[in-house]
């Protein structure tokens, strides 16, 4: 369908005017703006891989962490169980030195120098020995002992054997604390130094992974933040947008005035178009329906037996030059096909060319005939055609003036 230079100059010239222009400008803008949402959503899924990784770092570092601290916390448990264990044995290792100082104060006699406690149990041992068996052999002899004396050595005898239980007594008491006396007081210093060791090391390791495990919750705090900064950055920008969309909305209430207008001449030009070729179409179809009729009448003025008519005069013409050629007939190939044409057979001899000669002019008389009659048929069959065809016109005409009178 051919353009309207006119209209087309009229939607360049809307596409650049003013109001036009200002609407692309904040499309453009508003495009813009999208852009920035469009990048901050890139940025915004390049966060959430980094926050993955690092919230995957986080639960292998506490994973470690947690290992750690239970490591340092059964080496404490043990060099604490070491350290009470020790706090035990110097708490016994005092009971029985003051079990053995009491006992001492009632030995029957004082330690000397630096006297070992065998020795010392051995000396008061041995001097209780001495004097229960001279009270033993004063009494058994008895000699110049009175009552009394002998009362006084009963009761010395027993007080021998009070001490003789003090010794005893402290002897218990020093194999009591002889059996913890080489055992020291502290703990096992390799022990000790292990588990020290131990707890050490897991210290370490906990330190570390604590910092890397701060490191990764810093990160994340810090992930979070962009997060919260792009939330109000996202939001000032769709809250522009949504300012533009407000302002292109109004800007185009004039530019739309303006092409709803544009619109309606165009449509109006290409209803115009429409039915220009809707006539054109009409012509073509009556054109072409004329050219099938012209051609019909051609066929049907076209008269039968056009070639055999012809044919009729150059076979009359070959049997007047055959009868006045001498010796036997001879005819050519072509000649049967010829005369088959006509419905007829050459002449076998001479004789028979008369004869021959008045069968091709009656085949051409009933040849003229049947044309005759065929023009005839014709000819009143247009006629009565064209007489249908002008009546139909005149009715049409008559039709069509009584509609423009009412």
């Amino acid at each position: 369908m051919p353009e309207n230079p006119e209209l087309e100059a009229q939607r360049a010239a809307l596409q650049k005017c003013p109001e036009q222009k200002a609407v692309d400008k904040i499309t453009a803008d508003i495009t813009a703006e999208r852009a920035k949402i469009d990048a901050l959503d890139a940025k915004n899924a390049a966060l959430k891989e980094q926050r993955k990784e690092l919230y995957d770092k986080r639960d292998a570092l506490n994973v470690e962490v947690e290992a750690a601290k239970k490591e340092r916390d059964s080496a404490n448990a043990a060099k604490a169980e070491l350290l009470e264990g020790s706090k035990k044995l110097g708490a016994v290792r005092r009971a029985r030195i003051a079990a053995m100082a009491e006992a001492r104060e009632k030995m029957p006699h004082p330690p000397k120098g630096k006297e070992s406690d065998e020795e010392y149990i051995a000396r008061n041992m041995a001097a209780i020995d001495a004097d229960i068996k001279k009270v033993e052999e004063t009494l058994r002899l008895g000699k110049g002992v009175s009552l009394r004396e002998e009362k006084q050595l009963v009761k010395k005898a027993s007080q021998l054997e009070q001490s003789r239980k003090y010794v005893r007594e402290y002897e218990a008491k020093y194999r009591a604390f002889a059996e913890i006396k080489d055992r020291t007081a502290r703990p096992d210093n390799d022990a000790l130094s292990a588990v020290r060791e131990r707890g050490d090391a897991a210290h370490k390791v906990f330190k570390v992974k604590n910092a890397e495990r701060k490191a990764v919750f810093d990160a994340l705090k810090d992930i979070q933040k962009q997060f919260e900064d792009q939330k109000g950055e996202r939001d000032a920008i769709f809250g522009r947008i949504r300012e533009l969309n407000a302002a292109r909305k109004e800007a185009k209430k004039a530019v739309d005035v303006k092409w709803a207008e544009w619109k309606k001449d165009l449509e109006t030009h290409k209803e115009q178009q429409r039915e220009q070729m809707k006539e054109e179409r009409a012509r073509e179809a009556e054109a072409r329906k004329k050219r099938r009729e012209e051609e019909a009448r051609r066929e049907r003025m076209q008269l039968p037996f056009e070639a055999e008519l012809p044919l009729c005069d150059q076979l009359t013409d070959y049997l007047n030059r055959l009868a006045k050629k001498k010796g036997k007939v001879n005819h050519a190939l072509t000649v049967f096909g010829d005369f088959e044409k006509v419905s007829l057979a050459p002449p076998a001899k001479k004789e028979d060319i008369p004869a021959c000669l008045e069968q091709v002019a009656a085949r051409k008389k009933h040849y003229q005939e049947m044309r005759a009659r065929k023009k005839a048929e014709v000819e009143k069959a247009l006629a009565e055609e064209a007489k249908a065809a002008a009546a139909a016109e005149a009715s049409g005409a008559a039709t069509s003036a009584a509609a423009g009178e009412a």
